[in-house]
């Protein structure tokens, strides 16, 4: 599963955007890193909102350590 950041500027509609899809989404502390583990379908939705936010990691394995940026 997507690890992502929460970017400032784009942070409550992100945020709104996540919950609304009634998937859960599972913070990483510290809380004001703004970390969160999504599922796809959640990365998804934000990608076609076009929120801007980092992609961290994947947990499965998939891409673990890597830092990306998507839009």
């Amino acid at each position: 599963m997507p690890v992502i950041r929460l970017l400032p500027e784009t942070a409550n509609k992100a945020w709104r955007a996540l919950i609304e899809t009634g998937e859960p989404v599972h913070r990483i502390p510290p809380a004001q890193d703004s970390r969160y583990v999504i599922s796809h379908y959640q990365l998804a939705r934000l990608q076609q909102l076009k929120l801007k936010f980092e992609i961290l990691e994947e947990t499965d394995g998939d891409t673990l350590g890597s830092t990306r940026s998507a839009v």
